[in-house]
């Protein structure tokens, strides 16, 4: 703002002296006539001429200079505030959690570079502290099994979809849905599977009771 207003001062001033030059009077507007000189009427000019132009360059100066990653980094930032992860509920089928995942992975090609390596243990426990993060988890197959074309999971994922249980050296069975498909993963194989934790679910076991599963919604790479 102050520097237009030094703009303006600035060719005011400009103008002052092609008038003063013609008629002194018009910018010397006190003292006698016969002092009223060309001379001390440019002076006059010149000197605001030369402040105002000072306080234009020093107004440009001062205005602050924004990097033009900041944008990018504020868009980022304004997107993830409006991402609200359910923390309250910790079942992976009943916390909403799985819609929010799904639309994550939809935004990258693949998660491996923005992966972390994080304990399985401590992801189980709690597995809201990891909501909107890509975790690493490696461990041996135990189910490897493409969904159907018109399952709900392959319909969200836009295209091929599998589930893909794996038990980390730790001993935590993580439960995957994975985008993609499974058919070069072998149950006994060991493979790494990079995703957004959702939550745990309790899963029946055949000889009765259950086991509790972190589950997680991701890409093989």
């Amino acid at each position: 703002m102050m520097i237009i207003l030094f703009t303006i001062l600035f060719f005011l001033a400009i103008i002052s002296l092609i008038l003063g030059l013609i008629k002194p009077s018009l910018i010397i507007r006190w003292g006698p006539n016969e002092k009223k000189t060309r001379s001390k009427a440019a002076l006059i000019s010149i000197v605001a001429i030369v402040i105002f132009a000072i306080g234009a360059m020093s107004s440009t100066s001062s205005t602050p200079k924004t990097s033009t990653s900041e944008p990018a980094a504020k868009a980022s930032q304004e997107t993830q505030k409006t991402i609200q992860w359910n923390k309250s509920d910790p079942d992976a089928l009943k916390n909403g959690n799985m819609k929010i995942a799904i639309g994550e992975i939809k935004k990258h090609e693949t998660l491996a570079p923005i992966a972390e390596s994080q304990n399985p243990t401590a992801v189980y426990k709690s597995p809201w502290d990891y909501y909107g993060k890509v975790i690493a988890f490696t461990g041996t197959v135990a189910i490897a099994e493409n969904t159907p074309p018109d399952n709900d999971l392959s319909k969200a994922l836009g295209g091929e979809a599998c589930e893909i249980v794996i038990e980390s050296t730790d001993k935590v069975i993580v439960d995957a849905m994975i985008a993609g498909n499974a058919n070069n993963i072998q149950v006994g194989q060991q493979v790494t599977l990079y995703g957004y934790p959702i939550g745990r679910t309790e899963v029946k076991n055949k000889l009765g009771g259950s086991f509790t599963h972190l589950v997680v919604i991701g890409k093989l790479q």
